[in-house]
C-alpha cells in the first residue's frame, strides 16, 4: 500500500539523506535509492501498522496546530497593553555589537570550556572566549536574517555581527526579548545584496513599555504558552521515532 510504502521511507530517512553524493550540489539517485530493503508484511499487518502510525500523524497536525495557536497568544499579550509608556530603544537600552572572532576559532559542538558564540544570524557554535555574562536579548545586525532576536543567559560570546541589548532602566529581560521579537526590527534594514542594522538605526525606534509588575505579569502569562509549545513539539520531535518503534514492533515478531 502507498501509505505504508510512505511511513516505512519517512523512518528511512536519516539512512536516505546518507545515500546523497556531490559536494556543490548532493543529490539522492535513483540506483541509490532502489537498494534500499523495505519490509512488506502481510496487507493486514500493513493496515494495522498504518492505522497507529496515522494516530501519531494526527497528533502531529493538533500540536502544530497549539503551537500556531500558542505563537499568536503571545504576541497578543505582549502587544495588547493600554498603559504602556512609549519610549525610543535609546531610552530603556544600551546596544552594543561584540567582538570579531576568527571562524576557525568557532567549534561546531559544544565541549568543556567552550561558550556559545552568537552572530548575525543566531548561534554560530563554540569559542574559548567571551564578552557578556548574563541574560540579555540579542539582535542579529548583519544578513538576511538581521532583526531577529535570540534570548541568552550564562556566559557567550557575541560577535561584531550580534548587537547586545543591556537595560539602563528596570526591566524585565524576558518581556523585553519578546517585546523585540514582535517588532519586526528586520524592516529597518538597510542595504539590498547584504542587508544590515545599525545601533544607529535601531536606536530613535519606537517601543511600547509597561510598568515592571505588568512586564512580570505578561511574562507568566508567556511561560505558560511556551510550556504548551514545548510539549507540542516534542510530539512532533518524537513522531518518526515513535513510528519506527511501530514497525519494529510488527516486523520483529
Amino acid at each position: 500500500m502507498v501509505v505504508f510504502l510512505f511511513n516505512v521511507l519517512k523512518v528511512l530517512q536519516k539512512e536516505i539523506f546518507l545515500l546523497a553524493r556531490g559536494s556543490a550540489q548532493p543529490h539522492v539517485y535513483p540506483d541509490d535509492i532502489k537498494n534500499i530493503k523495505i519490509p512488506l508484511p502481510p496487507l493486514k499487518i500493513q493496515k494495522e501498522i498504518i492505522k497507529r502510525c496515522e494516530l501519531i500523524d494526527n497528533e502531529v497536525i493538533k500540536a502544530n496546530e497549539e503551537i500556531e495557536k500558542s505563537k499568536k497568544e503571545i504576541f497578543l499579550v505582549i502587544s495588547n497593553n493600554k498603559n504602556s509608556t512609549v519610549k525610543k530603544l535609546r531610552d530603556i537600552c544600551d546596544m552594543k555589537a561584540g567582538k570579531f572572532v576568527k571562524a576557525s576559532q568557532i567549534e561546531p559542538d559544544k565541549k568543556d570550556g567552550l561558550y556559545p558564540c552568537y552572530g548575525g544570524n543566531g548561534l554560530r557554535g563554540y569559542v574559548k572566549t567571551s564578552t557578556h555574562n548574563g541574560v540579555y536579548s540579542i539582535i542579529g545586525r548583519q544578513g538576511a536574517l538581521c532583526g531577529n532576536i535570540t534570548f541568552v543567559k550564562d556566559r557567550f560570546h557575541a560577535t561584531e555581527h550580534a548587537v547586545v541589548v543591556t537595560p539602563t532602566i528596570e526591566l524585565d529581560t524576558k518581556w523585553l526579548y519578546h517585546k523585540l521579537v514582535i517588532m519586526n526590527l528586520n524592516q529597518y534594514a538597510t542595504g539590498v545584496a547584504q542587508p544590515g542594522l545599525s545601533v544607529k538605526n535601531l536606536e530613535p525606534i519606537d517601543i511600547e513599555v509597561p510598568d515592571l509588575d505588568t512586564q512580570k505579569e505578561i511574562v507568566q502569562k508567556i511561560e505558560k504558552l511556551e510550556s504548551k509549545i514545548t510539549k507540542a513539539q516534542s510530539i512532533i520531535d518524537r513522531a518518526s521515532e515513535r513510528k519506527e518503534a511501530i514497525l519494529r514492533e510488527y516486523l520483529e515478531k
